[in-house]
């Protein structure tokens, strides 16, 4: 018997659920419908009205996610499907990009797939508010939507498991049999340390299951769906499904209201809160030695610079010197010396 899935995330939730990279994921689990590109203030917020000649990217899968973005009918998706047993969240959306504040109550999701279409011109313009830019109003703004998210579910959907999946975005690669770094991801990574703190909101407030992620998991730079930092090695896909698995067992064998199975569950979230709390203090010291790396290149800059500068004055003086003025002078400036 297979177990049914929705996602509501980035690709490191939905790409459990493709063939090409987990082969064995049909085995165990259905994927019923997944919301990506969206985050949480986003989908909590009213809907926005839209002519849907101007959702024209020229790619039908964004376009349907951007509607998604627009309409707010995923929860509505959510409420109507009675097969649904599990539902992945994670938030890497929510710390990825800005949101652009349309009207009152009103927020979109900026992401890069909006930004080519001609609708995107209409609200270009308008106010925006990020984890990065505005932590304090956007983590209460964030808090607020996921506490009325919740209150959702569990009114209208009570039977659904909702599990958090801790991935992050990562930046080594295996290239030539060692390990490489990729720049562009590295500093996209930064953005992790924002995910420690609203995943740690969610596992100290709301009785969520959790998939752990392994620091150690590499980005797959051949990867079917390009380049991403959370476009994993496969090896990656197989843990979900292991982790998974180990989930439903659990569930289905204790009961999930089981005293003894909300005791597992409230161990293995304060053990991931203790896990990220260790690696954000790792995000904080690579972005101490990367600034500190930044400023001994531009003083090594500085001093090639100064370098090749005095270089030149000196051969700029010695060519004085070797010129027939210079000769001619010499004996004056001499004798002013004596003077």
């Amino acid at each position: 018997m297979t177990i049914e899935f929705a996602t509501l995330g980035s690709c490191s939730s939905r790409n459990i659920f493709y063939s090409k990279l987990n082969a064995d994921y049909k085995k165990y689990f259905k994927i019923n419908k997944s919301l990506e590109f969206v985050n949480m203030v986003s989908l909590m917020s009213d809907p926005i009205e839209f002519d849907e000649t101007l959702i024209n990217s020229n790619n039908k899968y964004n376009d349907d996610y951007i509607k998604e973005d627009l309409n707010k009918k995923y929860l509505d998706f959510l409420k109507e499907d009675e097969n649904i047993e599990y539902l992945i969240i994670d938030t890497f959306f929510d710390a990825e990009f800005n949101n652009l504040i349309v009207g009152k109550n009103q927020y979109l999701t900026e992401s890069t797939r909006f930004k080519d279409t001609a609708f995107y011109d209409s609200v270009k313009d308008c106010e925006r508010i990020s984890i990065q830019e505005n932590f304090d109003e956007y983590f209460d703004l964030w808090k607020d939507s996921y506490k009325r998210f919740f209150e959702f579910i569990h009114t209208n959907c009570p039977n659904f498991k909702i599990v958090l999946n801790c991935s992050r975005s990562v930046f080594k690669y295996l290239k030539d049999g060692n390990i490489a770094i990729h720049r562009g991801f590295k500093i996209r990574a930064r953005n992790n340390k924002y995910r420690n703190i609203l995943d740690t909101h969610i596992l100290e407030n709301y009785d969520v299951d959790v998939l752990p992620f392994d620091e150690t998991t590499l980005t797959d730079i051949n990867h079917i769906f390009g380049r991403h930092p959370t476009h994993y090695e496969s090896r990656y896909y197989t843990d979900k499904t292991y982790q998974l698995n180990e989930i439903i067992k659990r569930n289905s064998s204790l009961g999930i209201d089981d005293e003894l199975n909300r005791d597992i569950r409230q161990l293995l979230r304060n053990n991931q809160i203790l896990s990220m709390r260790s690696s954000s203090i790792t995000y904080e010291q690579n972005e101490e030695i990367d600034d500190l790396n930044k400023k001994i290149n531009e003083l090594n800059r500085d001093v090639a610079r100064l370098t090749r500068n005095k270089d030149y004055l000196e051969s700029e003086i010695d060519a004085m010197k070797n010129s027939n003025s210079w000769k001619m002078t010499e004996p004056l400036r001499k004798m002013k010396r004596k003077l």
